[in-house]
C-alpha cells in the first residue's frame, strides 16, 4: 500500500502533523501543524480534514488549503 503521506504535494509536507487511516470507522484524517502558514480556509475544521476516502481527503486539501496571513502566524 501506498505511503499516505506521498499523495500530498510535497511543498505541503513540512506542515502536516498526521496523515493517518482510522481503522475503527475506516476514515481518513489528516491534521496541519496549527502554529505553521498554512490552514484550511472555509472547512469545518482549520487544521484537520476527516473525509471517507483517500480522494475526498485530497479533493478538500486542494480546495482548501491556504497560507495564513503572516500577523496569524504563531
Amino acid at each position: 500500500m501506498k505511503e499516505l503521506m506521498s499523495y500530498i504535494p510535497k511543498k505541503y509536507r513540512l506542515y502536516i502533523m498526521d496523515f493517518y487511516k482510522d481503522n475503527e470507522d475506516n476514515t481518513y484524517w489528516l491534521s496541519l501543524k496549527c502554529d505553521e502558514k498554512y490552514h484550511f480556509e472555509e472547512y469545518f475544521a482549520e487544521y484537520t480534514i476527516h473525509e471517507d476516502t483517500i480522494m475526498e481527503v485530497l479533493r478538500v486539501f486542494r480546495e482548501h488549503i491556504k497560507e495564513k496571513p503572516k500577523q496569524n502566524r504563531e
